[in-house]
């Protein structure tokens, strides 16, 4: 336990501290939007300002729904009577039917009712009546659009997700979380109409402000750590320690990691606690099924495993820079210098380094995925990357490269060191 202890002592706690606090600040975004405190920003359609923030309470969402179906009921009731069909009738008997389980807040009952109806009658899904209380995100194209409801709706009910999936986009303060994981500065994009048609243009975002800033803390931290016998002058005294350079390396990197994992799994429960302790405000569930659309389906996921994901690719990266930090405290001295190298490994993409290589070697750097959301979602540049097992097999690959060739560098630097040592030893005998 000794050499864990002092690599404890050694370790830069008010950079851990910082990068909490400042990571965790981010997961107010959301919530500074709702309660006000932030400027609100608004899309405009059909020349109508809807605000993308919008402070609800639950009990308020929960009344939306149950005016909702009222509307639904009074709607499908005047259709039946002009032009009576077999599917206009499902669905108004359903909506009845979900009456008094909503207002008992029994929504597992709810999903069950509206999953069998745009099961039998998959049309349903498009009729406006239904919008309200089915809810979910836009898709486009009539199959996913069917697929993602009632692969949505059969998820919460195997899963026992029993939350109004409607307003949980707002009110879930996990459903918060994932946002700030997945929505913030993904890309950027402008439209215009000009000769009578819409034209869109996407400027690719080389990452989100969450995955900017946790890598920005991590290289601090480990170029800190790595560089503190040097800037110490404890690098010999070090040596006359029972345990190697490489194992005291190999624990000194271990420490660090585990504490920059330590901070990531705080920031997150701290932000999904931060926004779940305001009035009128749920926990949500960490089951709540996600809707991604890629090759004209639609996928479903739990939001821990997209918030699971994410930490894992940011661990990645931190395993990855911990190599490259080893290999560059090798040959660098100089602090500033070790912090330029180490940012050189994420900061390809916005630099346009990678613009020096074709897209097939581009694949094969970690700088090539700073942007998890767009990687998540398979969208722009990561069209077709399908599984995330040859992601995770690129950064293990280069961590483990470098931590192997950083232990060739340090024998061939220590030995070298040893051999000066004895040469004036040798002489004098």
């Amino acid at each position: 336990m000794g050499p864990f202890r002092l690599e404890l002592k050694k370790q830069p706690w008010l950079l851990h501290l910082a990068g909490l606090v400042a990571l965790t600040l981010l997961f107010c975004v959301p919530l500074g939007h709702q309660l006000g405190i932030l400027q609100t920003t608004y899309s405009y359609t059909d020349g109508m300002r809807h605000a993308d923030y919008e402070h609800r309470t639950a009990a308020a969402a929960h009344q939306e729904m149950v005016t909702a179906q009222k509307s639904t009921v009074a709607a499908l009731a005047a259709q039946t009577k002009t032009v009576a069909n077999k599917a206009s009738s499902a669905a108004l008997k359903a909506v009845r039917a979900i009456k008094a389980p909503l207002l008992a807040h029994q929504y597992l009952a709810v999903d069950s009712i509206l999953l069998d109806v745009i099961t039998r009658y998959p049309e349903l899904v498009y009729r406006h009546e239904l919008y309200d209380l089915l809810g979910g995100p836009y898709v486009s194209g009539q199959v996913t659009a069917w697929e993602s409801a009632t692969k949505r709706l059969r998820y919460a009910i195997q899963h026992g997700v029993d939350h109004p999936l409607t307003s949980d986009d707002t009110q879930s303060s996990t459903v918060a979380t994932y946002d700030v994981f997945s929505r913030y500065g993904s890309y950027v994009w402008k439209r215009l109409w000009l000769n009578g048609g819409m034209h869109v243009w996407y400027k690719i975002n080389p990452g989100t402000a969450l995955t900017w800033l946790f890598l920005c803390y991590a290289t601090l931290v480990l170029a800190s750590v790595f560089n503190f016998d040097r800037r110490n002058h404890t690098e010999n005294l070090m040596r006359l320690t029972p345990r190697g350079d490489l194992g005291m390396i190999v624990t000194r990197a271990a420490v660090t990691v585990a504490l920059i994992g330590a901070v990531a799994i705080g920031f997150t429960l701290l932000g999904n606690a931060a926004n779940a302790i305001v009035s009128g405000h749920i926990w949500g569930s960490w089951s709540y099924p996600l809707v991604t659309v890629a090759h004209s389906t639609a996928y479903v996921s739990p939001v821990w495993q997209y918030i699971g994901n994410e930490l894992l690719l940011l661990m990645l990266w931190v395993f990855v820079l911990s190599g490259f930090t080893f290999v560059f405290s090798q040959v660098v001295h100089n602090l500033l210098l070790l912090l330029a190298l180490d940012a050189l490994t994420f900061l390809a993409v916005p630099l346009h380094l990678m613009e020096l290589l074709p897209l097939a070697v581009q694949k094969l750097t970690p700088a090539f995925y700073t942007n998890p959301p767009a990687l998540f979602a398979q969208d722009q540049q990561f069209r077709g990357i399908v599984s995330l097992v040859p992601v995770w097999l690129v950064f293990l690959g280069w961590g483990v490269a470098a931590w192997v060739f950083g232990a060739f560098l340090l024998r061939a630097r220590t030995r070298g060191y040893w051999r000066r040592s004895q040469g004036p030893r040798k002489a004098a005998a």
